[in-house]
């Protein structure tokens, strides 16, 4: 009798250890979920003053990604595969962030940078690295109504149009700065007047003296946006040939100048034209 008892109680063992774990489970999601969404609201607010660097905000989105990877393990306990397969897609595009982000100086880190500017270029692109946080922040997003999932996604989402946001701004106050150099001496007066080290490249605290300078205010993301824009080789300083490319109107920062300035034109005359509509039925 006491035989059978014990087993029953063994038999009992893997549920109620299994029911612990689940609790256990649930306890660290809903305490992860609290400290994201402390930290979302702490950097919500710095992104509202414009004091939070983009790279900061980036930085921060991988490691969210990564954490959120790690989540696959117990979705796979929970017999969710759909949902471990989602995770662990996102787990691999957190450290493709991470390695993007990242400004150590480590050589296989380089290496892999240099292998995702040949293979992923757009990751280096203001609106394709700002694409790349909006998709999967909704992926996560879609995980819906897990808490954590929801703010990590929603973070994202934000991350990359901050990103897309400031480059358009960037680019727009910048294109205006282009348009008062009538030539490449100035340019180059200008390159020089503002390149404190002599050096011959500009530091991101010298284009911001520059912007300054010449009328175009900036908040810190856009100044981020613009540096990032213009060193097209990612050597973390403006070269002149870099600034030259900008002035004569190559690379992404033009291309959204460009656009933008197309879209203007666009909605310019169209509401021309509308008023010119309404006057001529006015007229007849």
């Amino acid at each position: 009798m006491q035989e059978a008892k014990q087993a029953a109680k063994d038999l009992e063992m893997p549920g109620a250890a299994f029911d612990e774990s689940s609790a256990l489970l649930a306890n660290q999601a809903k305490s992860a979920a609290a400290l994201v969404s402390e930290r979302f609201h702490e950097l919500r607010r710095g992104i509202s003053a414009g004091n939070v660097a983009l790279r900061v905000m980036s930085l921060f989105a991988a490691g969210l990604m990564i954490l959120d990877g790690f989540f696959a393990f117990f979705s796979l306990l929970s017999f969710s595969p759909l949902r471990a397969l989602i995770e662990i897609y996102v787990f691999l595009a957190g450290l493709v962030a991470l390695t993007v982000e990242a400004t150590l100086d480590w050589e296989r880190l380089a290496f892999f940078q240099e292998v995702l500017r040949h293979k992923a270029n757009f990751l280096y692109l203001m609106t394709g690295r700002g694409s790349f946080y909006i998709f999967f922040g909704t992926l996560i997003f879609a995980q819906w109504p897990v808490p954590y999932d929801v703010l990590v996604g929603a973070y994202l989402v934000a991350v990359g149009i901050t990103m897309i946001a400031a480059g358009r701004q960037a680019a727009s106050k910048m294109e205006k700065f282009r348009r008062t150099i009538v030539n490449e001496e100035a340019l180059r007066e200008h390159f020089d007047s503002y390149d404190a080290s002599a050096d011959g490249k500009l530091q991101p605290v010298e284009l911001a003296k520059l912007c300054e300078g010449l009328g175009s205010t900036m908040s810190r993301a856009q100044l981020e946006a613009a540096f990032f824009m213009l060193d097209r080789d990612q050597s973390g300083a403006i070269e002149f040939n870099e600034f030259l490319s900008w002035w004569r109107q190559e690379g992404e920062m033009a291309m959204l100048a460009k656009y933008f300035e197309v879209q203007e034109e666009e909605a310019l005359a169209e509401e021309g034209d509308t008023n010119g509509f309404f006057s001529g039925k006015k007229l007849g």
